[in-house]
């Protein structure tokens, strides 16, 4: 496969246009699954299906006005098997919908009706009905007395979820070396992609799991609700959901808080891509080594002083990456998401340009360089890649929006806007748009460093660029944030 960076301009160019092809085919196939109104009624209610428990004794319903005339409402009513346990927390019930509106109603269950012995309760369940002219509407509730229990153990095991998942595939790597058919083939496997590197098995281990674990860590999707799929979900529902009750969040490993986890897995990508460049420069002198062990490093500096100067202008409700991309979703303007790079353009700018300056140096010289180049150093591709898409995915979740499709995905808890798409829809292109901006940012990432070999081919300019260039711009951006 040629090196040629116009060459992987125009495949990486390629890539994207089938991508996005793939994307809009997919996008005109679920829009033949977007809800009907006249099936589903003038009225709404998220979450459709509620879930209170032990640990959740209230929560809000909301109930939306799809049409553009105001709406009467009345005739609420709690029925059911368990319907005595639930209340109204405020009894003054509202009478009318306002055109493309929404009301709001609490309610309250009492634990003690679903206890059977201490610390244990048994499942319920009832329906909240009401009335809407001739229209009919109920939202099940549902009592979960061992769910939220499960929900909050996995939550307190999600940090040693996310070691023994790197410790497994630390493993396996080394496991590669063991004797037999299998293994054989599998340590066959991998002295293809690794190529006539020779680099040890326990540090490509360590960047590959390292890579691994930070993608891992990166929810693709808002929630996904379980027997859900064919039905509208808003954003108190799939909140919900995320938390376990109905439903569960979509990510790899959950590890809570995300955003702290983030950081780790960083530092381990970085420690890994440092220890690597180390060993692919072990025919280099003692100083062209550390410089080039350094870049990684110096990536890391960079990212730490962006996240803070983005927390600080959106402003998540919390440390989960969830929230994180919740809170780019609300439009800043008629068609404009409140997306990273519109909060921070030139905290994208300095993502971007670490990305793409710690790229590892082609094999060869450029052309034209005016520098004098170091000796080459060359890593194995599938290291390459592993490093620059779990570097691209996290610029995605935090600049671009993640899973968020302006039009399509749901605001935060206050919006007031219908899912244009039914949930199974809505997820699948999430995802699909997750994946397709990863894509990109790699592509353009790699172009820049393409672009920048032309001129300069050294790694002595490339720390220079970062720690004297990039880093204190960043240090800039942060402290100006904090001041306005």
């Amino acid at each position: 496969m040629s090196d040629d960076p116009r060459g992987r301009r125009r495949r990486a160019l390629s890539a994207g246009l089938r991508a996005t092809l793939a994307l809009l085919v997919l996008f005109v196939l679920g829009s033949a699954c977007a809800p009907d109104p006249s099936e589903t009624g003038p009225l709404w209610a998220d979450p459709g299906v509620a879930h209170l428990g032990p640990a959740r004794g209230e929560l809000q319903i909301v109930i939306h006005n799809r049409s553009g005339v105001v709406r009467p409402v009345s005739d609420f009513a709690l029925r059911g098997e368990d319907w005595g346990a639930f209340r109204f927390v405020d009894e003054s019930l509202p009478r009318t919908v306002r055109a493309h509106g929404s009301i709001e109603l609490t309610l309250a269950v009492s634990r003690s009706a679903f206890r059977d012995s201490p610390g244990r309760y048994r499942n319920g369940e009832a329906t909240l009905e009401f009335d809407s002219d001739r229209h009919h509407s109920s939202v099940p509730l549902r009592f979960d007395g061992d769910q939220p229990e499960a929900a909050t153990r996995l939550g307190a095991l999600g940090p040693l979820a996310t070691l023994a998942g790197f410790a497994l595939l630390f493993a396996a790597a080394l496991l590669s070396t063991a004797r037999g058919r299998w293994w054989a083939h599998l340590r066959a496997c991998l002295d293809r992609q690794l190529g006539s590197t020779q680099l040890s098995r326990p540090v490509v281990a360590a960047s590959l799991a390292s890579s691994t674990l930070l993608i891992a860590l990166l929810p693709f999707g808002p929630g996904l609700c379980a027997g859900r799929l064919a039905g509208v979900v808003g954003a108190l529902e799939l909140r919900q959901c995320r938390v376990g009750l109905g439903g569960q969040a979509m990510r790899g490993l959950p590890a809570e808080p995300g955003l702290l986890w983030l950081v780790v897995a960083l530092i381990l990508a970085s420690a890994s891509a440092s220890a690597l460049r180390w060993r692919a420069g072990s025919e280099r002198a003692v100083d062209a080594r550390a410089r080039l062990a350094s870049l990684p490093f110096a990536r890391l500096l960079v990212a730490l002083l962006v996240l803070p100067a983005l927390a600080w202008s959106l402003a998540p409700g919390s440390g989960a990456l969830s929230d994180w991309v919740l809170a780019q979703t609300p439009n800043i303007g008629p068609y404009l998401p409140r997306w990273g790079l519109i909060a921070q353009p030139f905290g994208a700018v300095l993502a971007l340009g670490s990305l793409a300056l710690t790229a590892p140096l082609s094999a060869a010289a450029a052309p034209g360089s005016q520098t004098h180049p170091e000796p080459a150093f060359s890593l194995p591709p599938i290291l390459l890649r592993a490093d620059a898409l779990a570097w691209s995915a996290v610029f995605a979740l935090v600049f671009l929006g993640g899973w968020h499709i302006p039009g399509l995905s749901m605001d935060d808890g206050s919006a007031q806007l219908q899912p244009l798409l039914v949930h199974g829809a809505s997820v699948v292109l999430g995802a699909l748009a997750f994946a397709l901006k990863t894509g990109l940012v790699c592509a353009l990432a790699l172009g820049l460093r393409a672009a920048y070999d032309v001129r300069v081919s050294c790694e002595t300019t490339r720390l220079r660029a970062l720690t004297h260039g990039l880093v204190p711009l960043a240090l800039l951006n942060l402290l100006a944030t904090m001041m306005w």
